[in-house]
């Protein structure tokens, strides 16, 4: 039969005020359960904080060769920058000669029509 224990728990026990095993296996498993329920809540806090903090540490850790990768490549690219910049300092010789050809041709044309 149903009975109400002792413990305010419901459960098949015999005729009268005592539980039977099964039932007294389940209220010791439970209250186990609950405790332990009770003890993770009171260390979740703990374990957030460390594995938060372990998350921060490898995002700085990651960070820092990012940030290494980015300088290697930034100083690649002040060198391709100056390469550019010679090269257009060239480029714009190369034009001057040029004009400076052309006008010369010019010259010698007008020179030889005279």
């Amino acid at each position: 039969a149903v009975v109400s224990t002792q413990s305010g728990h419901y459960g098949r026990g015999y005729e009268g005020d005592e539980e039977s095993p099964d039932a007294s296996k389940n209220s010791v498993q439970k209250r186990a359960i609950a405790d332990l329920i009770t003890n993770a809540v009171k260390v979740s806090p703990l374990f957030s904080a460390i594995f938060g903090g372990g998350a921060f540490i490898y995002g700085i850790v990651n960070g820092q060769q990012q940030l290494a990768q980015l300088k290697e490549i930034n100083q690649k690219l002040d060198k391709l920058q100056q390469s550019v910049d010679e090269l257009s300092v060239r480029v714009k010789s190369l034009q001057v000669g040029q004009e400076w050809n052309e006008g010369a041709v010019l010259y010698a044309n007008d020179v030889q029509r005279l």
